[in-house]
């Protein structure tokens, strides 16, 4: 499956650190995605087009099926069964990225008998960060899956390798609010807090908020805070390189078993985070080096920033590891030691 261009900054996100791992590898491995590179307005053409992807991704790993192997992501879970109907000859070879699935069979029971039917099929997990925190209520379903576990993957090491230099300089930093306005990211509530702990003066701040598309947000919520839309990844890294810290307010009936994309790109560009105090947030913001602080409700959101603070005071960079750990030639040498003792 060719490699798509003009991907939003969500899509490339994973797809190309993937991508060069895969290149890095010293095994045959192939990465498929099957998500679209623009939404439908309509609900009937959206799922069209999806079932349409999962097609094309089956006919993907029917050609790599003499690959070492298959990473699959960006797939729709209620559209496993299609994917596994036209592919479980090659299941051995296939290992699915499921950060999202893992956190949605905890929300609907439903889609746990087709983890256990993946287990059994023989497909592989790919999980980021960590596998040691998976849920009571998945341990029976996916426990005897083969897992490769490896850190979550940032952008295209072209757009961060060279990071940025952590500022200790007593001025106002920019706290930056990043990504689509969905209601599972409760971006309002989280702007809200923000100017609060300005406006009491808990923090001496800046808000950035970034998107794809402003105009999702009302524009009184924007009123007093500096914009910036990123239609594409340029953009959109260009609003990482003016943060000095990015806050997240993913809820926890999504994300508490998952993990973040934009936390990790906010680290790999030289951006402490703040975010909820969810296990894997957890781990990604201490392991290698703490980059961040956790909050356990929003109203705690001005203690978390002040703790960013005084990290950034230390004057070290604690983000040089979390690059090192993400670089191309380290995920492929984790991704194949593991590769080969599943063999």
């Amino acid at each position: 499956m060719p490699r798509p261009r003009n991907m939003w900054p969500e899509q490339e996100h994973s797809l190309g650190a993937l991508w060069e791992m895969a290149d890095a590898s010293c095994h045959d491995v192939v990465v498929l995605s099957t998500s679209p590179n623009a939404v439908s307005s309509s609900r009937l053409r959206e799922f069209s087009l999806a079932v349409w992807l999962h097609l094309k991704g089956a006919l993907g790993i029917l050609r790599a099926r003499r690959s070492d192997a298959i990473i699959l992501t960006k797939f729709k879970t209620p559209l496993l069964p299609l994917l596994m109907l036209l592919t479980f000859p090659w299941a051995k070879r296939v290992f699915m990225v499921v950060h999202h699935t893992i956190q949605q069979a905890v929300m609907k029971p439903w889609s746990r008998p087709l983890l256990r039917v993946a287990a059994r099929l023989g497909y592989g997990l790919l999980v980021f960060e960590s596998a040691e925190e998976l849920p009571d209520e998945l341990a029976w379903s996916v426990g005897s899956m083969r897992m490769i576990v490896i850190p979550e993957p940032g952008p295209h090491s072209t757009w961060w390798k060279t990071g940025s230099t952590v500022s200790t300089k007593p001025r106002r930093v920019t706290v930056g609010v990043l990504g689509e306005r969905r209601a599972e990211k409760r971006s309002d509530e989280l702007i809200r807090e923000l100017k609060r702990v300005q406006a009491e003066g808990e923090v001496d701040l800046d808000i950035l908020v970034a998107a794809r598309n402003l105009d999702d947000y009302p524009q009184s919520l924007l009123a007093g805070v500096r914009t910036l839309e990123t239609p594409d990844m340029s953009s959109y890294c260009a609003a990482l390189r003016s943060c000095d810290v990015v806050a997240i307010n993913h809820e926890e009936g999504r994300y508490r078993n998952r993990t973040s994309g934009v936390l990790t790109d906010a680290v790999v560009f030289g951006c402490f985070v703040v975010a909820p105090d969810y296990p894997l947030f957890r781990r990604q913001l201490s392991d290698p080096a703490r980059v961040g602080e956790t909050f356990s409700n929003l109203s705690s959101l001005g203690d978390a920033l002040a703790g960013v603070l005084e990290l950034r005071a230390l004057g070290t960079d604690p983000f040089s590891e979390h690059r090192r750990r993400r670089l191309p030639a380290t995920l492929a040498a984790e991704f194949d030691s593991q590769l080969e003792s599943l063999r």
